[in-house]
């Protein structure tokens, strides 16, 4: 099991697959969950406490995710900050972005060369969007979303799940739907990299762990996948903690 940890260091970063964001301007609080049938989806969510959230997703530039984050923190609106993490980025036709701010503006973008069933829905302070996905699933994962009531991470939880229940990633098996899956939640002077809620989890049937231990009340947890074994459960758990610290171009 070491070996596959170590095989798992060397992936690159996941491609998203569906994600749902949303900030609640009434509380202050921002978030993002999502999932896909590849390892480390988390590199996606890029959270600015008391400013908005981006997903960068598809082929994810973490440093252009920063730096739409850094814009956000700086006082820019969504629709300026994706204008900043695309600007001079050769690579924009394989981006999928979702940009809100806390006054809840919010900006997309979908490459011409994201694939699957590739959409963005936004409603009232939430959107869903994905790629490489069976039919339904995002508009799915943003009825679930727009629907639900109560505290943010319970909304985004159900958008979450609505994705996986509607087959999520097509490089999945359906009854899977994702191989890794977040939910973040972070409040007004949260660190941004040690938000309230900070729950990953790897392996087969990861939006359900996700699920299950945000249910626990653990709202800061790191899953290795099933069989893993103790020491191994332990590396996935540091490596997801140090990954959420790197800064990768």
């Amino acid at each position: 099991m070491l070996h596959a940890v170590i095989l798992m260091v060397a992936a690159p970063l996941a491609h998203a697959t569906w994600s749902v964001t949303a900030v609640d301007p009434s509380t202050g609080a921002v978030g993002i969950a999502g999932a896909t049938c590849g390892p480390f989806v988390w590199g996606i969510a890029g959270l600015a406490p008391g400013a908005g959230v981006v997903a960068a997703q598809y082929d994810t530039s973490t440093r252009r995710r920063d730096i739409a984050v850094d814009a956000l923190l700086d006082g820019a609106s969504a629709e300026a900050a994706l204008t900043d993490a695309l600007a001079d980025d050769g690579a924009r036709v394989y981006r999928q972005y979702a940009v809100w701010d806390l006054d809840g503006g919010f900006a997309g973008h979908t490459g011409s060369e994201v694939e699957g069933a590739a959409d963005i829905l936004v409603g009232d302070g939430v959107s869903a969007q994905g790629n490489t996905l069976r039919p339904g699933v995002v508009g799915a994962a943003f009825a679930a979303v727009d629907a639900a009531e109560g505290p943010l991470e319970r909304r985004l939880l159900a958008g979450l799940l609505a994705g996986a229940e509607a087959g999520g990633d097509t490089r999945c098996d359906a009854a899977d739907a994702a191989k890794s899956a977040f939910l973040y939640v972070a409040d007004p002077g949260d660190d941004r990299k040690e938000p309230r809620v900070e729950i990953r989890a790897a392996g087969k049937g990861a939006a359900a762990e996700v699920a299950a231990a945000l249910r626990s009340g653990d709202m800061s947890c790191a899953s290795a996948p099933a069989g893993a074994s103790g020491a191994a459960a332990a590396a996935l758990g540091g490596l997801a903690a140090l990954l959420r610290r790197r800064r990768r171009a």
